[in-house]
Parts: C-alpha cells; structure tokens; sequence
C-alpha cells in the first residue's frame, strides 16, 4: 500500500510539472527551438542554431569560424579609427558590429545583451551612412552649370571635395548684375559673399585702379574673413572671462564690442564696380553662411584655403599691376626729359 501511495505521489509531481509552464530566462531561450523556428525549413533551422557545428568547430589553429570573425570584427574597428573618410568609417562600423555580432551569437550560450546593443548601433550606423552617400551621390549628380563652376574654378585643386562644394553652393542665391552696378562700396558695410560665374569688374580705391575681378573670382571675401576673426576672437574672449564674478557685465559688454567690431570689421576699404554688359554671380549673405559654417566643419575648413589662396593671387596682381604703373611713369617721364634736353 505505501509502495502504491508513493507511485501516485510521484506521478501526481510529474503532470504538475509537466502541464506548468517552465520559466526561464531570455539567454537560456536563445537557441531553442520556439513556434517560428519549427516553421522554418531544416536547413535554415542548422544555420541559425547557435550549436551549428560549421561555425563552432576548430578549423585552423583551433578556431572556429566564428572565433575568426571575432578577430576580423577587432580588425574592421582598427581600420575604422585609421580612416579619415567618415562615410569609409561609418562602413567599417556596419562591418565590424556585423562580424562582432556573429561571433556573440555562435556560442555555447550566445550574448544576448551584447546582440541587443549592437543590433541598435547597427542601425544607426545604417542610416547615418545612408544620409552620407544620399548627399555625395546628389553631388555626383549635380548640374552640368555647377560641375563646370567646379572644375573650372579649381575648386577641387584646392581642397575643395564635390560634397562640400555641393553644399555650399546649395545655400548661395543666383543673379544677375549689369554694368555700373557695385559689388561693394568703399566705406559702406558688406553684408554679401559674391562668387562671379561670369562678367568682369573693377577694383578702385580712391579713384585709383588696384586690380579686377572676373570669371571665378571672389568679391567681399576681404569682409568676410575679418567678420569670422573678429567672430572668433570674441568667443575665445567670452571662455576666458567665462569664470569671474561679473560674467553679466562682461557679457554685455563683450556683446557691444561684438557688435561694433562685426560693423567695422565688414566696412569695404575698396569699391568693386562691374566693367561688362552683365554679370552672373552667386552669393551668399554674411550672417546665413557664418551660422552654416559653425556646424560644418569641412566645408568652413575649405572655403578659407580656398579664399585666402585668391588673396594671395589678388595681391600678387594688384603688385604686378603697380609695377607696370611705376615702369610707365618713368618711361613717359624719361620721355619728357629726353624731349626737353633736345
């Protein structure tokens, strides 16, 4: 009778145990066969389970696949820190998250917190490298008028990348001037950045011939440069007195010496007055292109090679231009002598 009593007992605990459901933990569920898997053909059932003996076994020095592409994912993050292409970066990540991820998963119990976290940075890492190629493939494209601008006014020569370029013309409004018209006056402020597509101009100050402009020449940059130093040498003013007991007072009164040195730091000291019928020109305003270029780097970055390379270049004609100036003043005054001691 006891021994009868002790068999129920025990069949009694095995439907208990067998009919209530069994709990366990996400990481001992990885693997086991669930309602979708069993849905699945056999084969993809072998691949996906994390005990596939193609990707656990020792292959060459006693690793597996998987412990390889452990490797290859430490590899791929390397040369990721190495590259200065972010969309080169960006796709490094995707691979090595990828190869990491696979490795995390083909285990004896696979990394579930580390699968969750890598299958997050993997779509971020997706989309950023969409939006990266989605703008450089716009750039590839761009119109036959803008790929001309850029090839024929060296832009990629001097550092200039298409993306860049792109994006900075994107901002800038097209039109046309006539002849007569001032890309600026001297003593009056400029609140423009002009780049000339085509047409011819002047450059005079006080009714003297400095130089011209012309075909893929920038006007108002002078101005532009000297608002940006003047821009930065406030912000370093404002970090240094950032820490003393009368911030507000300094602040207001940096704020004032802003203002008054932005003004003057954009008073033209030339005038710029068109020479031809017309002229095409893109152009840019001060305040909206200074805003864009304090969140792009790489494009503020190459605009000022850019703009201080044809300062350069302007300076050097308007030398050469005086040079000949002086070299005909003596000639015509070596003609009046000559004239007179006959």
């Amino acid at each position: 009778a006891k021994k009868d009593e002790s068999i129920n007992i025990a069949n009694t605990k095995n439907e208990k145990s067998s009919a209530s459901p069994i709990s366990s933990s996400p990481s001992d569920s990885i693997g086991n066969d669930n309602g979708v898997k069993k849905h699945l053909p056999l084969i993809l059932q072998q691949m996906i389970s994390p005990n596939n003996a193609t990707m656990t076994k020792p292959l060459f020095f006693d690793s597996s696949i998987a412990v390889m592409l452990g490797h290859t994912a430490f590899l791929l993050t390397g040369m990721a820190y190495l590259t200065k292409d972010i969309l080169h970066l960006r796709l490094l990540a995707m691979s090595g998250i990828s190869t990491s991820m696979i490795f995390q998963y083909y285990r004896p119990q696979p990394l579930r917190m580390p699968l969750r976290w890598n299958s997050l940075f993997l779509v971020i890492n997706c989309v950023m490298a969409s939006l990266l190629y989605r703008d450089r493939q716009e750039a590839e494209d761009m119109s036959e008028e803008m790929l001309a601008i850029y090839r024929n006014g060296l832009f990629e020569k001097r550092g200039f990348r298409k993306v860049d370029f792109y994006r900075l013309f994107g901002l800038a409004k097209k039109e046309v001037r006539n002849r007569g018209d001032y890309l600026k006056r001297a003593g009056e402020k400029t609140y423009q950045l002009c780049y000339i597509v085509d047409g011819a101009g002047i450059i005079t100050r006080d009714r003297s011939s400095l130089g011209k402009v012309s075909d893929h020449d920038f006007a108002g940059e002078i101005e532009f440069m000297r608002l940006m130093t003047v821009d930065k040498d406030i912000q370093s003013g404002d970090n240094n007195n950032g820490t003393e007991n009368n911030a507000t007072n300094l602040m207001d009164l940096t704020n004032e010496l802003h203002d008054e040195e932005s003004n003057s730091s954009s008073v033209a000291n030339e005038s710029i007055i068109i020479e031809s019928d017309v002229m095409t020109l893109y152009t840019w305003d001060f305040d909206e292109l200074q805003s864009y270029l304090k969140t792009h780097v790489f494009v503020s970055n190459a605009l000022l090679a850019f703009i201080s390379h044809e300062l350069r270049e302007k300076l050097a004609d308007s030398w050469d231009m005086r040079v000949e100036n002086d070299k005909r003043s003596i000639e015509m005054e070596q003609l009046a002598v000559d004239y007179l001691m006959e």
